[in-house]
């Protein structure tokens, strides 16, 4: 026993119990600390993630709608691009004919000083139809005109 209180009068003035005391208590506040700093820090990521999330689910309704969209305006180009096509061929078609039932007549009426009514008839139906209207108006002005004198 003599020894243990040889030790205890050592041991206490020195600080050698008090400081491994505070030692072990302080290593077991530090391991809270270190807890709680990591649910801080979990906390703090789990409300990031949230975050992130919600501006993700966002971000891919918005993309989406915008693929909604490009898809109907993909349709629309597409009918257009066919309405086009569609109306390209029309007036290449138009202009062939037109050219060709131009100059046929023109140069049958050139030779005859009074074209006769089957052959200006016959002009203007293969005409496209707001020139076959110009020429059946200034047909019937040269009618009239004639007809009075």
């Amino acid at each position: 026993m003599q020894l243990f209180l040889d030790f205890l009068t050592f041991a206490l003035p020195s600080g050698f119990i008090s400081g491994a005391v505070t030692w072990l208590v302080g290593r077991r506040k530090r391991q809270n600390d270190l807890l709680s700093q990591m649910q801080l820090s979990i906390d703090l990521l789990c409300e990031k993630y949230n975050l992130v999330l919600q501006e993700n689910v966002f971000l891919r309704q918005e993309k989406a709608d915008w693929q909604v969209l490009q898809e109907e305006l993909n349709i629309k180009i597409d009918k257009l691009t066919r309405e086009v096509s569609t109306l390209r061929k029309n007036i290449t078609k138009t202009t062939k004919t037109t050219k060709k039932s131009i100059k046929t007549p023109v140069h049958e009426t050139e030779n005859t000083t009074t074209p006769s009514s089957s052959t200006e008839a016959q002009s203007i139906k293969t005409i496209h139809p707001v020139v076959e209207r110009r020429v059946a108006e200034r047909l019937r002005r040269g009618k009239k005109e004639g007809g009075e004198d």
